[in-house]
Formats: structure tokens, C-alpha cells, sequence
């Protein structure tokens, strides 16, 4: 008899345990839907102290009224109006976009043409260096001969 009524208390314990942990999470639940559809529907506001059933309820009139009043309508216009609005803001910087592309090709071939054009005189005055080198060299060469042509007449002329 102990041991049936021993286990008939471990039995209603767990189910006691059962239920309790089901109401739980029937409340977490319900809590959770409360709050997404309070963020769903930031305007509607119901009594927080109604039963879930009865909140519910109210909260889908509310809801309803709120859907069908005016003020959904003219924030529709509101919301059309600023989509048109960025609609037109990114045209224009769009096409901003593509003029100052347009103008930053045409910098790039101005600053080709000028680098080439830059390369070229480079190379001509490299040449005209290398050339008044070489003509230095010359003069150079032809002044040591003319001196030592110069050095050797004196030793002649000291001879005689």
C-alpha cells in the first residue's frame, strides 16, 4: 500500500512539474506574440492587464482601426513622396557621378599627353646634352693638342 501511494505521489508530482512547466511556456509564448505585434503595430496600445485572450482580442479591433484610419493613408503619401524624392536624389547623383567620371577621363588623357609630351622634350634636350659632351670632349682633346703643339714650338724656339 506504502509503495502505491509512494508512486501515486511521484506520479501527481510529475504531472504537477508537467503542467507547471506548460504554463510557462504558454505564457512565454504569449508574451512573445504580445510583443511582436506591439512592434508590428507601435500605435495600438490595449490594456496590459486583460487576459491574453481578451488582450488579443482588443488588439486586433485596435489594430483594425488603425489600419483603416487616415493616418495609414497619409503616411503612405508621406512614405510615396520621400521614395520619389530619393527616387529623383539618386538620378541626379547619378548623373553627377557620371560627369565627374567623364571629367576625370578627360584629366587622365590630358595628363598622358602632357606626360609624353614632357618624355619627348626630355629626350631632345638629353640628346643636346649628349652632344655638347661630346663637343666639349672635342674642344678638349683639340686644346691639349693645340698645347702641346704650343709647349713643343717653345722648346724649339728656345733651342734655335
Amino acid at each position: 500500500m506504502e509503495a502505491l501511494a509512494s508512486t501515486e505521489k511521484m506520479l501527481q508530482d510529475k504531472v504537477n512539474k508537467t503542467s507547471k512547466e506548460r504554463q510557462q511556456q504558454v505564457e512565454a509564448v504569449e508574451l512573445e506574440a504580445k510583443e511582436v505585434l506591439k512592434k508590428l503595430f507601435p500605435k495600438v496600445s490595449v490594456p496590459s492587464n486583460l487576459s491574453y485572450s481578451e488582450w488579443l482580442h482588443g488588439f486586433e479591433k485596435k489594430a483594425k482601426e488603425c489600419m483603416a484610419g487616415t493616418s495609414g493613408s497619409e503616411e503612405v503619401k508621406v512614405l510615396e513622396h520621400k521614395l520619389k524624392e530619393a527616387d529623383e536624389m539618386h538620378t541626379l547623383l547619378q548623373l553627377e557621378c557620371e560627369k565627374y567620371k567623364s571629367v576625370l577621363a578627360e584629366t587622365e588623357g590630358i595628363l598622358q599627353k602632357l606626360q609624353r609630351s614632357v618624355e619627348q622634350e626630355e629626350n631632345k634636350w638629353k640628346v643636346k646634352v649628349d652632344e655638347s659632351h661630346k663637343t666639349i670632349k672635342q674642344m678638349q682633346s683639340s686644346f691639349t693638342s693645340s698645347e702641346q703643339e704650343l709647349e713643343r714650338l717653345r722648346s724649339e724656339n728656345k733651342d734655335i
